[in-house]
């Protein structure tokens, strides 16, 4: 016996009721497994199409939206039930059942181009990154650094055919100790020398190495490398200096490679001018519509590492920093458990803190 349904018998059960009554579900399941598409004879027009071999999605055409929720129980190998909605429509139109299936068929290819394109970027991005992080300043091999009157030149052999470049700028007194600055993303060594200044003035040499692929450094910078590297320049000055004397300061990007190298080694102080919570929230920051925990390799977890420093921290950010937002400073002397440790300069950006005086007044609170 055929399923019969009339127009208006609908109207009670479509009204905002999100049980069908069983009747047009029994004539709903069965002019789906009857029929792929088509028109039934009293002009319920259904548009019938498989999604997978274990979905189905019923659209059914009219002037007015009503949403249905069915429960199905189809002989299907995987499932035993299927909750699902169903969008209906009444209608006896059929050249605008083809329009607006034609609209749906145009929206997917979009949806489905939108999504090629959002996976494609992403692939770019991930294979593409160290361009979006480093950007390196190279020096040439007869560059003497002959602007600055108390620096050196360092060098330490890595791995074969690697070759690291740093300046060594001595205090003008006997040393209180040593710092080992951790520079910024961008340029050489020449362009972050003038912040030794600040310290040497203060008691303390400097050592201020060149990461791989900046200055006379070579190589290039790789996933794990930037950190051995660190601790091999700790390890080089530790030859001369006893731990309780070394600084670990680290300046931007270089926050990242200093808070890490904090948790492995002993030092009298680790300070951190404008640091990030991690380049992975740096990454959600400025490409909130990507998956940053899976493209990102540098990830440089601050956030963790700070929990796990053995020596005090203190951290130095402006309320103005427009690359870094100041609350993520706010974030890492939180979850470190002392908001002493961090100095807010008011008004300071990111590359201008050594002109207010607090930062030098503070700084020498630290090391004097």
């Amino acid at each position: 016996m055929g399923c019969q349904l009339e127009a208006g018998q609908h109207k009670p059960v479509y009204k905002r009721r999100k049980v069908a009554d069983l009747a047009l579900r029994k004539c709903l399941f069965e002019r789906l497994e009857q029929m792929k598409t088509g028109t039934t004879k009293k002009g319920l027009n259904i548009s019938y199409s498989i999604l997978s071999n274990d979905f189905h999605k019923i659209i059914l055409f009219n002037g007015r939206t009503s949403y249905l929720k069915l429960i199905f129980l189809p002989n299907l190998r995987q499932i035993a039930a299927i909750n699902f909605w169903c969008l209906f429509y009444l209608t006896k139109n059929k050249t605008r059942n083809n329009h607006n299936m034609l609209i749906i068929s145009q929206l997917t290819y979009i949806l489905g181009g939108l999504a090629i394109l959002y996976l494609l970027i992403a692939v770019v991005l991930y294979f593409t990154q160290e361009k979006f992080i480093f950007f390196p300043a190279k020096l040439s091999p007869n560059y003497d650094f002959s602007e600055f009157e108390n620096a050196r030149e360092v060098f330490l052999n890595r791995e074969k055919g690697i070759r690291l470049h740093a300046l060594y700028f001595s205090a003008p007194a006997p040393a209180k100790g040593i710092a080992l600055f951790f520079h910024g993303n961008k340029d050489a060594v020449n362009e972050w020398a003038p912040a030794a200044k600040d310290l040497t003035v203060l008691g303390y040499d400097v050592l201020m190495p060149d990461y791989r692929g900046y200055g006379k450094s070579t190589g290039t910078p790789r996933k794990g490398v930037l950190h051995k590297d660190a601790r091999a320049f700790y390890d080089l000055i530790l030859k001369d200096f006893d731990p309780t004397s070394i600084i670990i300061y680290g300046r931007s990007l270089g926050t990242g490679i200093a808070c890490r190298l904090a948790t492995k080694v002993n030092a009298k102080l680790l300070i951190l001018e404008t640091p990030y919570l991690s380049l992975l929230a740096m990454a959600k920051l400025k490409m909130p519509f990507f998956p940053a925990s899976l493209i990102m390799n540098y990830q440089m977890r601050n956030d963790l590492s700070i929990k796990r420093i053995k020596c005090p921290v203190h951290i130095f950010h402006g309320t103005a920093d427009e690359l870094i937002p100041y609350d993520q400073a706010l974030k890492l002397a939180s979850i470190q458990g002392d908001p002493l440790i961090l100095t807010t300069i008011e008004n300071g950006k990111h590359s201008d803190l050594t002109n207010f005086s607090l930062f030098h007044e503070k700084l020498k609170e630290l090391l004097g």
